[in-house]
């Protein structure tokens, strides 16, 4: 009777601990599923970088230099002689500006 009743409590250990297994075998898996979307975002962004051909410093001196000329240009003032240059350049590739 003893010896079944010690059988019995070592199976009872036995599922015990191959629960306590699944529960860290299930963690494991659910942490490698997170750090593989990671990989992918990861992935995805490089292959951006990649495919780009304007480096990521250049595109910020593109960017300042944009906002200087909306800047400069919230200061222009459009006169007559403005107008008469746009339209002649309109009409012929070259002209000369002097004064």
């Amino acid at each position: 009777m003893k010896e079944m009743k010690l059988k019995m409590e070592s199976q009872r250990i036995s599922i015990i601990d191959l629960e306590t297994e699944k529960d860290e075998i299930s963690k494991i898996f659910e942490n490698i599923g997170k750090k593989q979307q990671t990989i992918i975002l990861e992935v995805e962004k490089l292959k951006v970088l990649l495919h780009d051909s304007i480096q990521p410093h250049i595109k910020v001196q593109m960017r300042n230099q944009i906002e200087i000329w909306k800047a400069k240009d919230e200061k222009f003032v459009s006169t007559r002689a403005v107008d008469y240059v746009i339209k002649t350049i309109q009409k012929k590739s070259c002209i000369t500006l002097t004064g």
